[in-house]
Order: C-alpha cells, then structure tokens, then sequence
C-alpha cells in the first residue's frame, strides 16, 4: 500500500516500510513512493542508508540492489565464504 505523503523534514527516513518496499523489489519501492521520479528523488536523499556506491546512479543502484527479481539474491553469501569467526559455535 502506498504511503501517505508527507511535507515534512522526516519524509526521506530510512524506516521498516521503506526496507520493506527494497526486499520486495523495485516495483514495490517505486509504489512507496507514488512515482518513478519520486523514488529516484528518495534514492538521492536516502542514498547512505541505502549502500549507495560513491557516484552510483539511480539506474546503477536499481540494477545492483533488485538484481535478486531475475534470479539467485547476489547480495547473500556464496557456499564457498568461510562461515564469519562470530557465528561459529565454542
């Protein structure tokens, strides 16, 4: 469900409803935000919290981040990483 429009300094946060809208991929996070533009207008906004690269665009972002829609989630560890050293039992 879209969310409500807001004028206000708090409009660009980074909350559970926008990670939400990312892992249920760019249609999703588009419709958060109304429109297209206004999503790209969130991207520039939000970029830190949202793992931006230095000088990524919108259209490179869209393309790494939901790159998961059309097949295995690139973002998740692959079988061969060793296990990280904090996660091992003792």
């Amino acid at each position: 469900m879209p969310r409500k429009l807001r004028n206000d300094k708090r409009r660009y946060e980074l909350t559970l409803d926008v990670l939400c809208a990312i892992a249920q991929g760019r249609a999703a996070w588009e419709a958060h935000w109304s429109t297209p533009a206004d999503a790209e207008a969130a991207f520039e906004a939000l970029r830190p919290g949202l793992r931006a690269r230095i000088g990524e665009t919108y259209a490179e972002w869209c393309a790494r981040e939901f790159a998961f829609e059309s097949g295995p989630d690139p973002r998740a560890p692959s079988e061969d990483e060793p296990e990280p050293e904090y996660w091992r039992r003792t």
